[in-house]
């Protein structure tokens, strides 16, 4: 194992063996050598363990944390970074893939800008045969437009964009246990309340979309939107109509779409939610004026970039 990496790469695993191969591979692959990859197996009932352990064998820059019984992605994502040992702590999750030039340009950055302690970079999505960018622009973003922004899904981010210097990332105690979803926005969100982050335009990373991914099914979405409204209330206070066009947005998705029957179960617990009471009338009022606000936060977050 490398003693003294410039980079931690943090990657929890559960019952995906063909995938973390690939996202293995893709490290393997890097321009960057000064690198740890720390697999964190929350617990697999399939050959993962043996798989990783086989390229543990001929790759020192690997290493295998296996977990007795399954804890959840979160656990094994703070495990991995109490076991860490470089400066910058950065996360593939087990379905993506690094591109070639990841390492490398991340530790560029942070080497050229010492200031920085937030690096979120822009990544492809691929669907089957689809595939979408998800491009941010280019530069820093202050304290308080990242916080509105993020609140407001207006920034392109996911678990394997996150790059975070260690100081920072220790600073709010790394990611919360209880989430089961959107524990990618709840982390930044903490972050937030202290610094700003550099958005990167440049895609370094390619994210799949996983059947069995957390956060690919429509079950589930409202409350694990309402579990991190219930982190951030200040921020569901103080911005009710982005929070309520979350929701309605979500409602009318499935309206449009013709899922009639998780139309109906979605507006009961729209009903049950703790963090914010709506009815139909005040969703349709949030829908109308929350769209209105993320166009302008969208807004002021490019010519934020472009002015840094």
């Amino acid at each position: 194992m490398n003693q003294n990496p410039l980079i931690s790469i943090i990657t929890p695993t559960w019952n995906r063996c063909k995938n973390v191969q690939r996202a293995i591979e893709s490290v393997r692959k890097q321009s960057f050598e000064k690198y740890e990859h720390l697999i964190i197996d929350d617990g697999s009932t399939d050959n993962t363990v043996e798989i990783v352990n086989q390229i543990v064998e001929k790759e020192t820059r690997l290493k295998l944390i296996p977990l007795e019984k399954n804890q959840g992605s979160n656990p094994a994502r703070n495990i991995g970074i109490s076991e860490a040992k470089a400066p910058l702590i950065t996360f593939l999750d087990s379905d993506d893939e690094y591109l070639p030039h990841r390492l490398k340009t991340t530790h560029q950055f942070f080497k050229d800008h010492p200031e920085v302690n937030i690096l979120i970079s822009s990544f492809e999505t691929r669907k089957g045969a689809r595939r979408l960018d998800s491009c941010n622009p280019e530069g820093f973003v202050r304290r308080a437009l990242f916080e509105e922004a993020l609140f407001a899904n207006r920034i392109f981010i996911a678990g394997s964009a996150i790059t975070v210097r260690r100081e920072s990332l220790d600073a709010v105690s790394g990611f919360d246990p209880s989430l089961k979803r959107m524990q990618d926005r709840d982390l930044l969100l903490r972050l937030a309340r202290k610094e700003g982050a550099y958005l990167c335009s440049q895609m370094d990373w390619i994210k799949y979309q996983s059947t069995d991914g957390i956060s690919r099914p429509r079950r589930g979405y409202l409350e694990s939107l309402d579990a991190l409204y219930l982190l951030h209330s200040h921020l569901v206070e103080k911005h009710q109509d982005v929070a309520g066009y979350l929701v309605a947005r979500h409602l009318l998705s499935s309206l449009l779409s013709g899922h009639w029957c998780h139309l109906i179960k979605s507006y009961a617990i729209v009903r049950r939610l703790k963090s914010i009471k709506l009815t139909i009338p005040t969703m349709m009022r949030f829908y109308v004026k929350g769209k209105q606000y993320r166009r302008q936060i969208a807004d002021q977050v490019k010519q934020n970039c472009e002015s840094s």
